[in-house]
């Protein structure tokens, strides 16, 4: 098997140490020269070499790709096979907490940033990862690789900024030691078993009827991911009934409040999941809905998807099916959605100021 090639560029800049401040803010992109020439052995795991946050002593960052899903740390149990999984793993952190924000993006052929997520983390253990197991739909990368793949090469732009989790030393010392006394749990275990909660119905205190469909959830879970949905109970009932959500979306919604990121069928389901989270104040999960639209944003579909970003709040789905129907207007003024799109004065102003 061929050697993967990797290349980085990077730039950054370092400030002193303060409390609850930036450390150091670093981007850089790293090419893997032979990705669609991977054998399809469903362990493969491509990495990165470690990259300094800045010019001192501090943390460092590495990149790991998973082209073909990802494994389970303890059960072994392939996840999202359909997906590739894309980590940044962070080491050098001495037993300090850090709270890393970051994003991934492809670069495309014409060197736009493409695809785009991003997330917040608290970091303290040395070798931690967070980044997205379902960054990108396989097929989808691979159907348009012309785009995404520019001479079968996969290149992520990655932005990382590294704040100070806790304002002082004797804090972080503690968090250290603690940290030590009970060894933590892999990341993605607590997703599973909070949905497992959900499923098996135990201490649930909370009912949601969803199109005749009884749904229990636990009211603590609830106040504490997401206020929104927990106001519904505001009145003092145990039970609520909620209109014009398909019980299907509507648990979507729910696993996306106890596991943030296990949502089955979201691609299926992106419309109607997108909706919801505006709905509820599901930031997450209405940004995952939104990269799922990109991905699938078609001459056919494009006019459909304008109308559903300004109905919903998207600002990202927006901007990219603005840019796709200044590309595509010919061929888009041919569809049914353009006649539909009519009847939007506000969506109709808006294309005519970009064009």
């Amino acid at each position: 098997r061929r050697q993967n090639l990797c290349m980085f560029h990077l730039r950054g800049e370092r400030t002193e140490y303060q409390k609850m401040v930036t450390l150091c803010s670093t981007s850089f992109t790293w090419t893997v020269s032979n990705f669609l020439d991977l054998d399809r052995t469903r362990d493969e795991l491509l990495q990165s070499c470690r990259i300094k946050g800045g010019e001192n002593e501090g943390p460092e960052f590495s990149v790991a790709i998973r082209p073909w899903g990802f494994y389970r740390f303890r059960t072994n149990e392939l996840e999202d096979d359909e997906y590739v999984a894309v980590y940044l793993r962070v080491h050098n952190v001495e037993g300090r907490p850090y709270i890393i924000r970051y994003s991934f993006s492809i670069v495309d052929v014409t060197s736009s940033k493409s695809c785009s997520i991003q997330d917040e983390r608290t970091i303290t253990m040395e070798g931690e990862s967070c980044g997205n197991h379902n960054f990108i739909k396989r097929t989808d990368l691979f159907r348009n690789a012309e785009i995404l793949l520019p001479d079968r090469k996969l290149t992520i732009f990655v932005e990382v900024v590294i704040m100070n989790g806790l304002g002082g030393s004797l804090a972080a010392k503690r968090t250290a030691e603690s940290a030590e006394a009970s060894p933590q749990e892999p990341l993605e275990e607590l997703p599973r078993d909070l949905w497992r909660l959900y499923k098996s119905g135990n201490f649930a205190d909370r009912c949601f009827v969803v199109g005749g469909v009884k749904m229990m959830a636990h009211s603590a879970i609830l106040a504490a991911r997401s206020p929104e949905v927990s106001k519904l109970f505001a009145d003092g009932s145990n039970e609520v009934v909620i209109r014009d959500i398909k019980p299907d979306v509507f648990e979507g919604v729910l696993q996306s409040i106890y596991t943030e990121t296990m949502v089955q069928n979201l691609d299926e389901r992106a419309s109607d999941l997108l909706m919801a989270a505006n709905l509820f104040g599901l930031n997450k999960l209405k940004q995952r809905a939104e990269n799922a639209l990109i991905q699938k944003i078609s001459v056919s579909n494009v006019a459909r998807l304008l109308i559903l970003s300004f109905q919903h709040d998207a600002p990202n789905l927006k901007e990219r099916a603005v840019k796709y129907f200044i590309d595509h207007k010919k061929e888009v003024k041919g569809t049914a959605g353009w006649k539909e799109l009519y009847k939007y004065t506000e969506i109709l102003f808006e294309l005519i100021a970009s064009i």
